[in-house]
């Protein structure tokens, strides 16, 4: 009798290969409900998360969206809390900051914005900010490509503004950035880490 082996093998080799399924889209972001359900379908989104993460090292991370006319996309990578006191601490008050991790963080956009209230040119940019116990500063700077703040040079500094911290019951484990469309051509760009979050306006500026 012959053996059933190789053709149980072959079977088996066939029906995984055949199960190759292509990766998900990610969709335009509907301003209309005010969510980015792409976001769910990227796999370098960083999800809402209350519990601590054993994984020691900041992981890359992307958040993208569609505020009216204008795709932003923001390539960063993400530390977690791991049960550290964060602010004032991890993260120094006063200080400039990447705002993640490793790299400045990276905003990219396909057609002129307001960002926090002041125009900014389609193009890309790293994000930087200096956090306080009142305000925050945010950093808009040319030099995209620099690693943690060693490189930064104010000469380059496109916009500079700031924003209030809003204090959050729930802990956010991972440092997590979302695009959120708010309906027309308004939005805003998030920044949550531990029980704090920064909301960033953004908008169409006014036809010319």
């Amino acid at each position: 009798m012959k053996s059933l082996y190789p053709c149980l093998l072959s079977t088996l080799l066939l029906s995984v290969g055949c199960d190759r399924r292509p990766a998900p889209e990610i969709r335009e972001s509907q301003a209309e409900t005010g969510s980015n359900p792409g976001a769910a379908e990227n796999p370098f989104a960083i999800q809402a998360q209350s519990e601590r993460d054993t994984l020691g090292e900041s992981i890359m991370a992307q958040a993208t969206g569609k505020v009216g006319a204008s795709q932003i996309e923001i390539e960063y990578h993400s530390p977690a809390v791991r049960g550290r006191a964060i602010w004032g601490r991890v993260v120094p008050y006063g200080r400039l900051w990447v705002t993640g991790s490793h790299s400045a963080t990276r905003l990219t956009t396909d057609a002129p914005l307001l960002f926090g209230g002041r125009e900014l040119p389609a193009g890309r940019y790293a994000i930087f900010t200096v956090p306080g116990k009142g305000d925050w500063e945010v950093v808009i700077n040319r030099d995209w490509n620099q690693h943690l703040t060693t490189q930064y040079s104010r000469n380059m500094d496109v916009l500079r503004f700031t924003v209030k911290p809003i204090r959050q019951k729930a802990n956010q484990e991972r440092l997590r950035y979302e695009v959120i469309p708010l309906g027309g051509d308004s939005g805003r760009v998030a920044m949550s880490w531990e029980k704090v979050r920064v909301d960033i306006p953004v908008s169409q500026p006014p036809p010319q």
